[in-house]
């Protein structure tokens, strides 16, 4: 598991994520999501599809725990959901949402789903609960901490 930066955001920084897409009912599309820094709510990172990292910024809104960025091909939106996993001592964290492809994407128009995970290990008493599908984790748990090599 990786170790984060402990900061008064409920979103782990710096991060990587596992996330999968589904563009226009299409096969899903696997990657890593990397958030690098939240600085007054300006998100930085990169997102890396197809062996390329690509830049993204957005923004983050602690309140409403929604996060908004774009890349160079993508608009992405997506909600936090926590989950706390005590029978082996992890939180994942979750994001999901929308995405809409943009130029000079030749899928430019087109849009999906997405969701990416990530996870520490639990420290202290649960505290969150939100629905996960177990299938999700296993899958992008793959992602991160499989053969690396096998997703780009």
């Amino acid at each position: 598991m990786q170790t984060f930066q402990q900061t008064a955001l409920s979103l782990p920084l710096p991060s990587t994520w596992g996330i999968i897409g589904e563009v226009a009912g299409r096969r899903l599309v696997r990657g890593v999501l990397v958030l690098q820094s939240i600085s007054n709510n300006i998100v930085r990172g990169t997102i890396n599809f197809r062996g390329t990292d690509l830049p993204i910024s957005g923004t983050w809104d602690e309140n409403t725990r929604n996060l908004v960025f774009n890349s160079p091909f993508a608009s992405f939106s997506g909600q936090l959901l926590l989950f706390d996993q005590t029978t082996i001592n992890i939180r994942h964290f979750i994001l999901n949402g929308r995405f809409i492809m943009n130029p000079p994407s030749l899928q430019a128009g087109e849009f999906g789903q997405w969701v990416a995970l990530t996870g520490t290990t639990r420290i202290g008493p649960p505290q969150f609960s939100d629905p996960i599908p177990t299938t999700a984790v296993f899958l992008l748990s793959n992602i991160l901490y499989g053969d690396p090599q096998h997703f780009r």
